[in-house]
């Protein structure tokens, strides 16, 4: 290439990865005294692109947050997160470090993104994809109330389940679940009949039960009791 004194060239090249060597000859503006010619040497380092780790399905209106990771080390700095729709979610701790806390208040689709500088270069971005899944909703139970000593007990019944919702019912003071049961069509569905004593329900959005699973405690009770026979008496006659 050639140049003219104090003219400025700025290569297309050096945004591609490599190693590129640029012969520059320089034309004084008199353009009587002789030029010169200088070679160098540019290389060009690939961008990092930063590894995020941390739940990619999760529930929305989430109590406690959800925690994403990054790379770090003494030669990294200048970290800086975003959502890629904030009205989704809100970063709530950790911005500027190595890892934040996030509440997802909406479902939908959403992404976590991070880049930060390492030795004093830039990188790239990183980015995880999170599914943002609804809760179930507060549906009523019915079943509170008293039955006779010589009766079973009472039914417990979800009045309005929520289609491809799973209930469990629960015995207060016990952990194991004492039946589960869903709904296919969103018509009343009864667990069984029930001694006395306080039970409550769980709503889960899929029957595997485990971490991926969006779950709430139904606000309904139940609470059955028992009415005591009557003694018998013996009827004289005169």
């Amino acid at each position: 290439m050639v140049v003219s004194t104090e003219q400025t060239y700025v290569s297309n090249n050096l945004d591609l990865p490599g190693t590129f060597i640029y012969s520059v000859t320089i034309i004084p503006l008199d353009g009587c005294s002789k030029g010169c010619e200088k070679t160098t040497t540019v290389t060009v380092n690939v961008r990092d692109i930063p590894n995020l780790s941390g739940d990619i399905l999760v529930c929305e209106d989430s109590v406690n947050s959800v925690i994403y990771t990054t790379d770090e080390g003494n030669n990294i700095t200048n970290y800086e997160w975003w959502l890629t729709n904030p009205t989704l979610g809100e970063i709530v701790s950790g911005q500027g470090e190595h890892s934040i806390e996030v509440l997802w208040h909406t479902e939908g689709s959403d992404s976590v993104k991070v880049t930060y500088t390492e030795d004093g270069i830039a990188q790239d971005t990183g980015f995880l994809i999170v599914t943002i899944q609804p809760l179930p909703d507060d549906v009523s139970l019915s079943g509170s109330g008293k039955y006779c000593s010589d009766d079973d007990g009472r039914d417990i019944i979800v009045v309005n389940p929520q289609i491809g919702v799973y209930y469990r019912l629960y015995r207060e003071g016990e952990v194991a679940p004492l039946n589960t049961i869903n709904s296919t069509n969103g018509n009343a569905i009864s667990f069984g009949t029930y001694s006395a004593g306080t039970y409550y329900v769980k709503a889960y959005s899929n029957n595997d039960y485990n971490d991926d699973t969006c779950e709430i405690r139904l606000q309904d009770e139940v609470i059955i009791g028992i009415t005591p026979k009557p003694p018998s008496r013996e009827i004289q006659h005169d």
